[in-house]
């Protein structure tokens, strides 16, 4: 699965002063919609660049990017149309955009990985998205039963905007569910809480739940929370386009160092990477990008 954060447009508008012309082939928007299982795309502008067959060539399109190949025949200079070697994996929208490969390198592989690297810093994926049964363990740090009988979780992913499935099983044979619409979501929508816990099914081996009953669950007990919810942010706010940016801007930047010495000296030009004291040795856009990312990154507890 390919994510990404922001297309070769963006890059190229932004201030780097980096060289990415031999990077990039063609680059443009398709001109029709694609579905899933299309074999051929229909771009604009024409090709510049011919393309043949197993060049590869991306379409960005946030978490439903994909990376394909030139189908046979590849596509003369000129071509409006390029045929790709299988289905098209996810469908896409008019004017999404797209590149190849240039000659010295590919643009489009670096705002992959630098995408791929927001991702690790924050421990999750930014974009709004569903997760379902995700697995917390109760008593623990990220889910409990206080001594109110209410339930407390924090999910894995944030923020939160809404919740849809709330199951606690102490064996796999004894499922609960609850009513979800009794959700709270804190101000910062990380924390769930779940002031009154009312069982809307049960299994047939369940004895103790009794449908649209409050129940109350010992705080002692050692049970499994399952929790399925939306998480993420729709649009996304726009210091995460920077860091695809300046992440970005590291990766390419290798050219130039691409031994990664902290200090480079080319006749009168001198490099100094990273500070003299900076034991990491990351360079001052690896520094912005992460300095950003705190407020998106997933905390241990």
């Amino acid at each position: 699965m390919v994510t990404t954060y922001i297309d070769v447009f963006t890059y190229t508008r932004a201030v780097t002063g980096l060289e990415t012309d031999s990077l990039v082939g063609n680059k443009g928007r398709l001109t029709q919609a694609a579905l899933a299982g299309d074999t051929s795309i229909h771009v604009g502008p024409n090709t510049t660049v011919a393309l043949s067959q197993f060049d590869n060539l991306t379409i960005f399109d946030g978490l439903n990017s994909e990376v394909c190949m030139v189908g046979s025949g590849g596509a003369a200079q000129g071509s409006s149309t390029i045929p790709l070697l299988a289905g098209l994996q996810f469908a896409h929208a008019q004017y999404t955009s797209y590149c190849t490969d240039g000659t010295m390198g590919s643009l489009a592989d670096e705002l992959c990985e630098a995408s791929n690297w927001i991702d690790n810093i924050c421990q999750q994926s930014l974009y709004q998205q569903t997760y379902s049964n995700e697995t917390l363990d109760i008593p623990g740090m990220r889910a409990s039963i206080d001594n109110r009988g209410m339930l407390v979780f924090r999910p894995r992913h944030f923020p939160v905007s809404a919740e849809s499935g709330i199951t606690l099983e102490s064996s796999v044979l004894d499922p609960v569910t609850y009513d979800q619409t009794q959700v709270i979501l804190n101000g910062s929508a990380q924390v769930v809480k779940v002031p009154w816990l009312l069982s809307t099914s049960q299994s047939s081996q369940s004895s103790n739940a009794v449908w649209g009953t409050p129940v109350s669950e010992s705080r002692g007990s050692n049970l499994f929370l399952l929790a399925s919810y939306t998480a993420g942010w729709s649009p996304l706010p726009g210091d995460i386009r920077d860091c695809a940016v300046l992440l970005t801007s590291e990766i390419i930047a290798r050219r130039q160092n691409p031994s990664g010495a902290v200090n480079i000296r080319l006749g009168d030009k001198s490099i100094q990477v990273s500070g003299s004291r900076d034991l990491l040795g990351e360079s001052l856009l690896v520094k912005m990008a992460k300095q950003k990312l705190q407020p998106y990154s997933v905390e241990a507890f």
